[in-house]
């Protein structure tokens, strides 16, 4: 019986499951397809390697063949393929090397790929990462940035056992940069990079748990500051990055987006699609790209009533804007305006669920009593104009606006809203109609202060802590 196995260089495991399909119709078989025989998921270490039985017409064509692995729907690279030289009836012994993953069960699949053209996925192989061994030690006590000198996977940055108090949930933790300034606007890439604005001035990469040296982008503006940063995480999307600067003029600061594209940890081939709009003196311009690849701004007052023209709304109203990704006006808004909806007049933060397809809008506003507000998406449908955001959270009028929002997944289906305020986070669960329910506070153990959080690949995140952010540290958080 054909077999796919893991190994490692220390051991062979056999793993049988249902035909793992490859592009050309061959595949590894068993009676069973939870991996391991029926008796569950196999458990391997990170550094096994994945094998299987690839078919092809002749060497050559072999030879031709690349792959492209999947971990729970997520590409991922597959590195260091092989395929032996011989075929049996057809077919040839072939093996990659895994991708690091977090410790927990996993689906992959694979595909294969000729001469440009993708295959069907296999039929999945469900395995289970064993977790590494952590020593339990302050999160916060890493020294540098995490930089390493060994494998660019890993890090030497302490390592510590983080848990929820409330609901003993887990994590790994590796502080992965420290000493870092002001972090903001934390920003995961499809590829499992981390992208942050720190101290208002450069854009900086954490790629494979490592604080890249160089800023990919340090800050245009004369004498003026990074104050909002999107990834376009849409398909097609070129790996594009808007960020949202200042510039300082004779009468004050003026808010223009560029957007870029991010290539080997640099944002170059910059190209500014919105300009010159007058800004208040520290404010900050949340940024937010929804799944169709169309760009929101969260615009302060200073220059939101010009842009909204409405005479009926207040005068210290900020707005929420929305753009192509060169800066023009979507045919979809309403009276060929840039503005869509109301916003806070001092807004904080914006992210956009595109599970539930919702804007979540943060800041403060001197005639709103909640401090988080929510849109629907794509906002095209006839009504009164611009949107009126709907509360979402009500707070006090001496309760500071969350700084951060964040969409995190659940280790289930769910989804959750985090929120960062004041040294705390927060969580709510996502409802399917864009609501929010059972908020709570998260009690971290060993007690720390954390600010702000963001999803990293498959159950990892990111996480900002610190006594304060002028010297914060970034973990990066793997659930165990």
């Amino acid at each position: 019986m054909p077999f796919c196995s893991m190994r490692n260089p220390a051991r062979s495991l056999a793993v049988f499951i249902t035909a793992i399909a490859l592009a050309s119709g061959v595949g590894c078989g068993g009676d069973d397809n939870d991996g391991g025989g029926g008796s569950g998921p196999t458990s391997v270490p990170n550094g096994s390697r994945l094998g299987w039985n690839q078919a092809a017409s002749s060497l050559q064509q072999l030879q031709s063949l690349t792959y492209r692995i999947y971990v729970d729907g997520a590409q991922m690279t597959l590195s260091d393929t092989t395929c032996s030289n011989q075929a049996s009836s057809g077919r040839y012994n072939c093996s990659g090397l895994l991708p690091t993953l977090s410790p927990g069960r996993r689906v992959l699949e694979l595909t294969s790929v000729l001469n440009g053209l993708e295959s069907a996925r296999s039929e999945p192989l469900t395995i289970t990462i064993l977790a590494t061994a952590t020593t339990q030690s302050s999160p916060n006590g890493s020294s540098g940035s995490g930089q390493s000198d060994g494998d660019p996977g890993s890090s030497s940055a302490q390592s510590a056992i983080v848990c929820i108090a409330d609901s003993r949930e887990c994590f790994n933790a590796e502080a992965v940069a420290s000493g870092v300034r002001h972090p903001q606007w934390l920003s995961p890439t499809t590829d499992g990079r981390l992208l942050f604005v720190e101290d208002g001035k450069a854009v900086r990469t954490i790629e494979h748990g490592i604080l890249v040296a160089e800023p990919a982008l340090v800050s245009p503006g004369t004498n003026g500051r990074i104050v909002g940063i999107a990834v376009d995480r849409s398909a097609n999307s070129g790996g594009a990055v808007f960020v949202a600067w200042t510039d300082l003029a004779a009468d004050g600061p003026r808010l223009n987006i560029t957007r870029y594209r991010e290539l080997q940890n640099v944002l170059g081939e910059g190209a500014t699609i919105v300009s010159g709009l007058p800004f208040p003196e520290n404010a900050v311009a949340p940024l937010a790209v929804d799944s169709t690849g169309l760009l929101y701004l969260a615009m302060p007052a200073a220059d939101a009533a010009r842009l909204r023209a409405s005479a009926r709304t207040a005068s210290d109203t900020g707005a929420v804007l929305r753009f192509t990704r060169d800066g023009q006006v979507p045919a979809g808004n309403a009276r060929m305006s840039p503005v869509v909806a109301e916003g806070y007049s001092r807004p904080t933060a914006m992210v956009i669920d595109s599970a539930t397809n919702r804007v979540w809008l943060a800041g403060d506003q001197q005639y709103w009593s909640y401090s988080l507000a929510t849109l629907p998406v794509p906002m095209d449908a006839p009504g009164p104009w611009p949107h009126r955001p709907q509360p979402a959270l009500r707070t006090s009028r001496d309760s500071q606006a969350p700084a951060s929002l964040s969409v995190v997944r659940g280790p289930d289906t769910s989804e959750w809203l985090m929120l960062g305020s004041e040294g705390q986070l927060s969580r709510g669960t996502v409802t399917r109609n864009g609501g929010i329910e059972a908020m709570e506070l998260l009690h971290f153990d060993p007690a720390m202060k954390a600010h702000s959080v963001a999803q990293g690949l498959l159950d990892s995140w990111y996480l900002v802590t610190g006594a304060d952010t002028a010297s914060a540290t970034i973990l990066r958080m793997t659930r165990r």
